[in-house]
């Protein structure tokens, strides 16, 4: 098996370790929320030593559902802008419309409505839209 085959399936344990915990915004923090945090911050230390987009947009959306759980909502943040940003570049419209969701959530726990509304409102337009 390749290296980088190895890495997409050591991903999809993360996720799917992270997912299994079914954590969510506004909880209060967990041992569970913890794990998940310390996951996704391995994952994006791989990510970011492959070198892999992909993967590294992988870890951004894990982290920042991991923190938003982990009552780390201003921490979150800039994983979802990235996270977003980076998705609209590749044309994945849709994926980025999903991830300006838990933007939202993050941005109101932090006490950010407007930025929140703001966020909700392009996703808003691409939902309607399609």
């Amino acid at each position: 098996m390749t290296p980088q085959k190895l890495l997409e399936q050591t991903f999809d344990r993360i996720w799917n370790e992270i997912r299994e915990a079914k954590l969510y915004a506004g909880q209060p923090r967990s041992e569970a929320s913890a794990q998940s945090v310390s996951l996704a911050r391995r994952a994006l230390h791989l990510a970011a030593e492959s070198q892999s987009d992909r993967l590294l947009l992988q870890a951004w959306g894990m982290l920042a559902y991991s923190l938003t759980a982990n009552e780390q909502y201003e921490e979150a943040l800039p994983y979802y802008k990235n996270a977003i940003e980076k998705l609209e570049c590749r044309g994945e419209q849709e994926q980025a419309a999903r991830q300006r969701i838990g933007y939202v959530a993050a941005l109101t726990q932090a006490g950010r409505h407007l930025d929140a509304l703001d966020v909700a409102e392009a996703a808003d337009k691409w939902f309607t839209k399609t």
